[in-house]
């Protein structure tokens, strides 16, 4: 009764709502309600979990929606109302307009001036190929002139020296000396590009412009020079070689391998020394002295201009390699 007396006194536990088995009652196991929630029932397999996922994603998806929808009608209703427009907001909407219209129009000059000014500087180098080409031609031909020059300063002195007793005195060496010449061939296709399409104008530098127009009416005047001095007396020379020489000596000259207008390709003829003459009428042979005297003058004209066109070459090429490019 002593040790029943020292243990305190404890209020009995209340009794748990939940549903306590006694421990002398029989446990039975029946089946479950049918009526059970299915969130209590945990998931069993993949299918309910993908199941589970899905309503998840939909519910999300609405609610996105449903915020994106409050945005907008918020977004709508924060426009503020438009009242009367006065002379200013007119003016200040006219200046905008006038100044992006005035800014495209400046950058689309400024984009066209630069593509005009590149087609310039192409037409610059272009012409000045041409002129290396032309300058190439002049190395040629200049030479070619003053030894024809010489040459014919030497059958005018054979001339005076045609007899019966002397027969041809070797001027049938220079039969083809006094109507065939290498020509000159203007490289023109740049200052016709330009003639033709205006592009002379694209040309900034007027002096540049203007040394282009000044060479191409140099190469044009020295070739009306030789049209008209040395063209026109070819004919009546020509018939005056056929009346006093007689070619059959000479069976090479019929040949294209000896045309003087290409001197690099021209094939030696064995010539007759002294030779003879088909006629010594003094007549015939002195109006020949004069056509032979009158070419080497055209010649020597010819020579001049082209003497002058190369140094007029050499300073526009100078000048369009110093300041254009």
């Amino acid at each position: 009764m002593s040790q029943e007396n020292k243990i305190p006194s404890e209020e009995p536990p209340q009794e748990q709502p939940t549903n306590k088995i006694p421990a002398d009652e029989t446990i039975s196991f029946t089946e479950p309600d049918t009526e059970v929630e299915q969130s209590e029932i945990p998931p069993s397999s993949g299918t309910e979990q993908q199941q589970t996922t899905n309503l998840a994603s939909e519910a999300s998806a609405k609610e996105g929606n449903q915020q994106q929808t409050e945005d907008m009608e918020v977004h709508h209703h924060t426009h503020p109302t438009h009242g009367k427009k006065n002379w200013k907001s007119y003016f200040w909407e006219f200046l905008m307009l006038f100044l992006a219209v005035f800014c495209g129009f400046l950058a689309e000059y400024q984009l066209e001036h630069l593509i005009e000014k590149q087609k310039g500087r192409q037409y610059i180098s272009s012409f000045l190929q041409d002129l290396e080409i032309d300058s190439k031609q002049l190395d040629q031909l200049i030479p070619a002139f003053v030894e024809k020059d010489k040459l014919l300063d030497t059958l005018l002195q054979k001339i005076r020296g045609v007899s019966p007793s002397t027969g041809a005195n070797g001027i049938y060496k220079y039969y083809r000396q006094t109507f065939a010449y290498p020509d000159f061939i203007y490289t023109d296709r740049t200052i016709q590009q330009l003639k033709n399409s205006g592009g002379l104008r694209l040309i900034s530098d007027k002096a540049a412009s203007d040394s282009i127009i000044a060479y191409d009416a140099e190469v044009r005047l020295s070739s009306i020079g030789i049209s008209e001095g040395v063209k026109d007396l070819r004919v009546p020379i020509m018939l005056l070689t056929f009346k006093l020489f007689d070619l059959k000596c000479c069976p090479e000259l019929g040949t294209t391998a000896n045309d003087l207008r290409t001197p690099s390709i021209v094939s030696p003829i064995n010539y007759p020394e002294p030779g003879i003459l088909l006629t010594y009428d003094s007549m015939i042979i002195t109006e020949y002295f004069n056509a032979v005297q009158e070419i080497k003058r055209q010649y020597a004209i010819y020579l001049k201009d082209l003497q002058a066109l190369k140094k007029y070459n050499i300073r526009v090429r100078d000048y369009l390699q110093k300041n254009t490019i």
